[in-house]
């Protein structure tokens, strides 16, 4: 499938990240395509096993901010609501909101994954 098509599939608005990305379609498809091997999400995974706070909120704010940037505004939205629960001190509910989070990256890992080369 077409970038494109792909992104749009998953909810990105793809005019608003191609004007991000200066309209070179090039880079956007260089950055789009690195996001699967970025670390975030599995350094993310990590510290919810050990419950690792400090790194939870951590590696969530920075997942948060790079899935914006991209242009996957639900990834990010969910990521910001388990930073924002953990800034209110809460603890109860980290395995419900990162289930929710990896729902959404698995998502979006299976459709840049349908990408043309």
């Amino acid at each position: 499938m077409e970038l494109k098509e792909v992104l749009e599939s998953l909810g990105v608005d793809y005019e608003v990240l191609k004007e991000r990305f200066s309209y070179n379609e090039n880079l956007l498809r260089k950055f789009i395509l690195k996001f699967p091997g970025d670390d975030c999400y599995h350094q993310l995974q990590l510290a919810v096993e050990s419950e690792d706070y400090e790194t939870i909120m951590r590696m969530a704010h920075t997942l948060k901010g790079l899935a914006a940037n991209l242009g996957f505004d639900q990834l990010s939205f969910k990521c910001n609501d388990l930073v924002q629960y953990l800034r209110e001190n809460g603890r109860d509910d980290v395995i419900k909101l990162n289930r929710a989070i990896g729902e959404e990256y698995n998502r979006i890992i299976t459709g840049l994954a349908l990408i043309d080369d």
